[in-house]
């Protein structure tokens, strides 16, 4: 019978914070191009009403933030009662 490899788990908690930076980041570029869009729709076409469409933008982008830090500042309290 095949033995299993061992398992590194900081290399895996590693791997994962490195995933999760990197789906943010890819969701903050995403909310940031249609910010851009929306801007440079009502740019070329002034009578287009964008600003509804951009309040929800910038508030996806605030909670995204948001939630960002908080889940942070939790992982922070959780390693120092861990050491």
């Amino acid at each position: 019978m095949r033995r299993s490899r061992r398992v590194d788990w900081d290399e895996e908690a590693l791997k994962t914070e490195r995933a999760r930076r990197k789906g943010l980041l890819s969701s903050l570029v995403a909310l940031l191009m249609v910010l851009i869009f929306l801007l440079v729709s009502k740019r070329v076409n002034p009578g287009l009403e964008v600003w509804g469409p951009l309040k929800v933008v910038v508030a996806l982008i605030g909670a995204a933030a948001l939630a960002y830090l908080i889940s942070r500042r939790r992982e922070r309290r959780a390693d120092g009662r861990k050491g």
